[in-house]
């Protein structure tokens, strides 16, 4: 786990909403029209790859964040 990092920032966050990565992964489809899957939501939850700005705008919706957050 990163400390204060992008890992516990995202993990937290959809902690915080009890999904699952599937859950977040069909959220982003839903909202981005892309195609993630519960590894990508993982990679991105530890800092293994960063957003994109569509990836990055999706996570905000579903987490109700702002960007900055």
């Amino acid at each position: 786990m990163v400390e204060g990092g992008v890992e516990s920032v995202l993990r937290r966050a959809r902690g915080t909403r009890n999904m699952t990565l599937e859950e977040v992964a069909e959220a982003l489809n839903a909202l981005t029209g892309l195609a993630a899957d519960a590894s990508l939501v993982s990679a991105l939850e530890s800092g293994r790859k960063l957003t994109g700005k569509r990836n990055r705008a999706g996570l905000c919706r579903s987490y109700r964040e702002r960007p900055e957050v």
